[in-house]
């Protein structure tokens, strides 16, 4: 039989080993969430924006016109349209198209599911698919299209108004003419000094006593300027 120090002892060797495991899993899971982390981070970064293009005030209301008078069946002129002058920024996005598939058994639409409605028959490659889809030539070409456009936007950069009315520090500088540290323009700073009234003896910088007569500034030391 076994004393009960020594099962005490392996107890608590056992406790140690444990709690040393318990440990172990909650740093590797801690790891594992910084690791994690910035790939997350990194999977959710937003696309950037489309730049605003410049279009013609007279080429928009135009375009207007001409829907509205397939629409409506009226005519107008330019003369009683708007005042079409100037520019306007106009922010090109890509057309998002659903894709809708049909039942090449029953020509019935399919829904959410991947079941026709009507004839339960499960969707196929050969079910047509509405718009179809594109070959590898037009892909090609839709890339020359985007590279061309997105070539023309960094040659030809639109100035875009900054609507920011938070009041901007501007740094003025300028070179130095030996080299060296730019200089900063600040604003011209006057020093005040003052002379004991008793002594006439000049106060030194951040003193209120007076180094000679030990006289404490008062407001009749003359203050100059």
């Amino acid at each position: 039989m076994h004393h009960p120090a020594q099962l005490s002892g392996a107890l608590r060797l056992c406790d140690l080993q444990l709690c040393r495991y318990v440990n172990r899993d909650i740093k590797l899971t801690a790891l594992s969430d910084v690791v994690v982390a910035p790939v997350a981070a990194a999977a959710k970064k937003e696309t950037p924006a489309p730049e605003p293009t410049k279009v013609s005030r007279r080429d928009v209301f135009d375009e207007r016109a001409k829907k509205l008078c397939e629409l409506y069946g009226v005519e107008l002129k330019p003369s009683e349209w708007h005042q079409a002058g100037g520019h306007v920024l106009r922010v090109e996005k890509p057309i998002k198209m659903r894709v809708h598939r049909k039942c090449h058994v029953c020509s019935a639409s399919f829904g959410l599911g991947k079941e026709c409605p009507k004839c339960k028959h499960p969707r196929c490659k050969e079910c047509p698919r509405v718009p179809p889809k594109r070959s590898e030539a037009e892909r090609e070409e839709s890339r020359k299209k985007r590279a061309a456009i997105l070539k023309d936007r960094a040659e030809n950069p639109t100035i875009v108004p900054d609507w920011d009315l938070s009041e901007k520090k501007y740094v003025l500088k300028r070179p130095a003419k030996c080299g060296g540290q730019d200089l900063v323009y600040r604003k011209p700073r006057q020093r005040v000094r003052r002379n004991c009234c008793q002594c006439e003896k000049l106060f030194t910088a951040h003193a209120k006593v007076c180094e000679s007569c030990s006289h404490t500034r008062c407001t009749d030391c003359p203050r100059d300027p």
